[in-house]
C-alpha cells in the first residue's frame, strides 16, 4: 500500500436552540461537533470553506473548530450481505 489518500478533518462546534427554554426562561442550547472529512483539497482553508459552503443558510450559531490534514493508507467499503 504505497498510496496514500489525504483528507482534511474539519470539527464544527454547532449551537443548537431546542426551542424550550430554562427555569430562568433563557433559550436551551444543545451544543454538539461535527466532524467532516474533506478529499480532494489543496489546503486547509480550501477544506474549511468548502465545510463553510454546507454550512450556508444553517439557522443555528456554528464555527470551525479545527482543520488537519489527515493521511489514510486505504479506505474500506464493508460487503453487502
Amino acid at each position: 500500500m504505497d498510496k496514500v489518500i489525504e483528507f482534511y478533518k474539519v470539527t464544527v462546534k454547532v449551537e443548537e436552540d431546542t426551542g424550550m427554554t430554562n427555569k430562568a426562561g433563557e433559550p436551551k442550547i444543545k451544543k454538539h461537533k461535527e466532524v467532516y472529512l474533506v478529499k480532494n483539497c489543496g489546503s486547509p482553508q480550501e477544506a474549511a470553506d468548502r465545510v463553510e459552503k454546507e454550512f450556508e443558510g444553517c439557522m443555528d450559531e456554528w464555527m470551525i473548530e479545527s482543520v488537519k490534514a489527515e493521511n489514510l493508507d486505504s479506505i474500506l467499503n464493508a460487503k453487502e450481505k
